[in-house]
């Protein structure tokens, strides 16, 4: 807005410390316990899956994965500077 107030977006910004664009924040208890900073985990990409971002979030107990999912064939072939490899254990 006008005054810069933003809705409270700045105080938010800086409490919740993000520094990347995009960021999803997962919250619990009131508490941010991890945050996605960019598309690195996500496949190094903007063009990602919805399955892609469930298994991301589910990976850091941002919502309930499925018994025994699968990560996505796009996140184990993220290829880039800064991916992040998913190994499966088995």
């Amino acid at each position: 807005d006008k005054e810069g107030g933003g809705g409270g977006a700045a105080y938010l910004v800086e409490k919740l410390g993000i520094v990347v664009m995009p960021t999803i924040v997962i919250v619990k208890d009131r508490k941010a316990v991890h945050h996605v900073r960019g598309f690195d985990e996500l496949g190094g990409t903007e063009q990602f899956s919805t399955e892609a971002l469930e298994f991301v979030l589910g990976g850091h107990g941002g919502l309930t994965l499925s018994e025994g999912a699968e990560p996505p064939r796009e996140l184990m072939e993220a290829k880039g500077v800064n991916d992040v490899r998913i190994r499966t254990i088995g």
